[in-house]
């Protein structure tokens, strides 16, 4: 149990630490797309404000440099043209904001998924990183070492106990865990090794056999380092 609540008070912090860049790089994120959005935009209305500016000018340059006197129908014409430069400024101008809307919603839309980093349930959150077919591949790595001469128990022991936090819950991890014990306990030549080896080895065990699981895996190697040391 207690470590379980350290592998939680971990994940619980690093839970913490993933919404707060979370948050912090979507707010950067946001902050660019809007400024490269917009600064396009401002530079085409504007754009289209000189043309018009200056299509105008150049009309009123050429008809004074000419010494042409407009006539009424001329000068209809010409606020007609004027007036249709107008309405395509208000278009650009209302097509740019439109734009500006969608690109904030867009950008907004991230933010909800961050959020949901704190969802997830607290009990599975250990084993998110870890498939089931990885945890199968050590459960056959463990199986082949278990098999292995002196060098490759040695090997076994080391990988199941590194492995120890993440499937401390799992009765086919534990009772493999307390086999590699027996194995230990078998070519270690010390005493105080062998009973070391041996009450880690029945602890598993015993954790496997008071949740109520009967693999009868659990109750052979449990038997078995009872017998080296009762």
């Amino acid at each position: 149990m207690h470590s379980i609540n350290e592998l939680r008070e971990q994940v619980e912090s690093l839970r913490t630490t993933i919404q707060g860049l979370a948050a912090e790089i979507i707010g950067e994120v946001k902050c660019h797309l809007e400024e490269s959005q917009k600064v396009p935009r401002r530079k085409r209305y504007l754009l289209s404000r000189e043309h018009s500016d200056s299509t105008g000018s150049s009309s009123i340059y050429f008809s004074a440099s000419t010494g042409h006197i407009q006539t009424d129908a001329e000068s209809k014409g010409g606020y007609t043209t004027a007036n249709a430069e107008s309405d395509y400024d208000r278009e650009c101008y209302k097509e740019s904001k439109e734009e500006d809307e969608v690109s904030s919603e867009t950008v907004k839309l991230p933010r909800k998924d961050s959020l949901d980093l704190g969802v997830k349930d607290e009990g599975t959150l250990a084993f998110d990183t870890v498939s089931e077919e990885e945890f199968a591949n050590l459960l056959r790595q463990a199986n082949q070492l278990h098999e292995g001469d002196r060098k490759e128990k040695v090997v076994g022991f080391q990988l199941l106990h590194r492995n120890k936090l993440l499937y401390d819950d799992r009765s086919d991890f534990l009772w493999r865990l307390a086999r590699i014990c027996s194995d230990m306990c078998e070519i270690t030549e010390h005493a105080e090794e062998k009973k070391f080896y041996a009450l880690e080895g029945k602890l598993e065990a015993e954790t496997v056999l008071q949740k109520g699981d009967s693999t009868a895996e659990c109750h052979q190697w449990f038997a078995v380092l009872c017998g080296i040391f009762p």
